[in-house]
């Protein structure tokens, strides 16, 4: 299905750079934002999560240290200054993967109790 829609020019560049992963990302967002789409609560889905990989794979997980040091340098420079769209949304990207790994990891520390 195709649909059109009236973004700033910046951003309508970068969406035709990376459509794929611009529809993926829709895919993940949307849903948050629409009442009248049903999932699974929270812990279903990280049950899902966790059942991919052992507990202590998923307790093991850790960022690379040029990734964290990406993350600390983004996180510094939104305090002193302000960050491009795509910096932005860069950061967005690290600190929902941080929260969804610490969920995970609450998940797979209880399942290895």
């Amino acid at each position: 299905m195709e649909i059109t829609l009236q973004v700033p020019e910046e951003l309508g560049r970068e969406l035709e750079q990376n459509k794929e992963q611009a529809v993926e990302i829709l895919g993940l967002i949307l849903p948050n934002m629409v009442d009248k789409i049903s999932y699974p609560d929270e812990n279903a889905i990280l049950g899902v999560l966790a059942n991919q990989a052992s507990p202590q794979e998923i307790l093991a997980l850790k960022l690379e240290p040029a990734v964290q040091e990406r993350v600390s340098e983004l996180l510094r420079r939104n305090k002193d200054e302000k960050l491009s769209s795509a910096e932005n949304r860069e950061l967005d990207r690290y600190l929902l993967l941080d929260h969804l790994v610490r969920l995970a990891k609450i998940q797979a520390f209880k399942k290895s109790r």
